[in-house]
């Protein structure tokens, strides 16, 4: 995580009022960095970019030299990314991403066939073939420990409208 505050590096995050893995790296600077640690991590911030995809294309494209983004990132582009785990005492929490329907659905039985299909042994198998956690016990697997699983943060107003 220091590393992220060597001079001249430069970093890439999702915006954190739009993206939740941009709100998961301001929690995780926040949590683990003292005031001069994050002043200097601020300084290397070059980008809040607008999507998890657009995280990673920042490293992909060269962009940035690294980003706080998901493990899930080096299975997109293996050639140019490389993912290297925070310490599990550095870990805040685990990141949930519930599956629902939008009240806006013009079709809610499509959309609820959808969510079965994910929620399916098939469609488990190809989220797990793809590398995705498919529960918080395969993340906590991999983080080493067990931590909270989703919950709430919000974002300091120093990271708003950077």
């Amino acid at each position: 995580m220091r590393d992220l505050t060597k001079p001249g590096l430069r970093v890439a995050i999702a915006n954190p009022e739009g993206g939740c893995v941009g709100l998961y790296a301001i929690e995780i600077v926040e949590k683990n960095l003292m005031p001069d640690e994050k002043a200097a991590f601020r300084k290397n911030l070059v980008n809040y970019t607008e999507s998890c995809e657009k995280t990673a294309t920042a490293i992909s494209l060269k962009a940035v030299d690294a980003v706080i983004g998901w493990r899930v990132f080096q299975y997109w582009d293996p050639e140019r990314i490389e993912t290297i785990p925070l310490k599990k005492e550095e870990v805040v929490r685990i990141g949930y991403i519930p599956i629902a329907i939008s009240k806006f659905t013009a079709n809610r039985p499509l959309a609820q066939k959808f969510i079965d299909y994910i929620l399916s042994d098939e469609g488990r198998a190809i989220f797990k073939k793809f590398d995705y956690f498919m529960n918080p016990d395969e993340a906590s697997a991999w983080i080493g420990e067990k931590k909270p699983v989703g919950g709430e943060y919000s974002v300091p107003p120093e990271w708003i409208d950077r």
